[in-house]
Formats: structure tokens, sequence, C-alpha cells
């Protein structure tokens, strides 16, 4: 009887009281989603910095085409506007980016990394 009233306590317990945010739930979509860092920055400066390393490997591999420009790039992602991005999180988008070797997967790879959003932190700095 004691073992029961224990593990009514435990279950108890751990269910109530908890102010940790809940990981986001996982989409089975085969898209690449890095971990956040914690370090936040503006829509427009990562945009900016994903539009770029995307512009440069297209070069760098020789491919004819371009990016999608900003904000809209960032956007199509996270269907938010005006929202901080994890620069942790792009950091390892852009390393995607610039481990492609082919025009095909360079131009693909901006659609197979997923920025981390902050979806609470809208609209940050947008007008």
């Amino acid at each position: 009887m004691r073992i029961l009233l224990v593990a009514a306590a435990l279950l108890l317990a751990s269910g109530c009281g908890s102010d940790e945010a809940k990981p986001a739930p996982t989409t089975d979509d085969g898209k690449l989603r890095p971990p956040p860092s914690g370090e936040r920055m503006t829509e427009a400066a990562a945009c900016d910095a994903l539009s770029d390393a995307h512009s440069k490997m297209m070069l760098a591999v020789g491919c004819a085409g371009t990016s999608r420009t900003c904000p809209t790039l960032l956007r199509s992602q996270s269907a938010s506007e005006c929202v901080e991005y994890d620069k942790g999180s792009l950091d390892a988008c852009i390393a995607h980016i610039e481990a492609q070797t082919t025009c095909p997967d360079v131009a693909s790879s901006l659609d197979e990394c997923i920025v981390y959003a902050y979806p609470e932190s809208a609209p940050a700095g947008c007008p």
C-alpha cells in the first residue's frame, strides 16, 4: 500500500508545477532543425546572413540563379513576421549550406534547414 502512495505522489509531482518550457513537437518532414542556442538575433540580421551564405555558395560552386530575398526567405520557414531567430540554429543552417558541393544541392539547401524562430518575440524590430 505504501508503494502505491509513493508512486501516486511521484506521478502527481511530475505532472504539476513545472515552469520549464516544453520542447516543440518535432516534425517528421525530413528537414534539419538545429537546436537553438538561446542567442537571439533580429529577423533582418538572420535573413541577411542566410541569404548571403546561400548566394556565396551559389557563386562558389558556379551555379546560375539567385536566392530568395529577405524578409520572405525566413518568413517562408517560420510562417511568422517580425520575430527573432536563433543564432546557433542559423549558424548550423549556414554550415549545412556551405557543406553542399553541387548546384542542385546548394539550391535545395535553403529549404532543407529550418532556422529556429522565437514566435513570442513578434514584432521584434518591425514597424
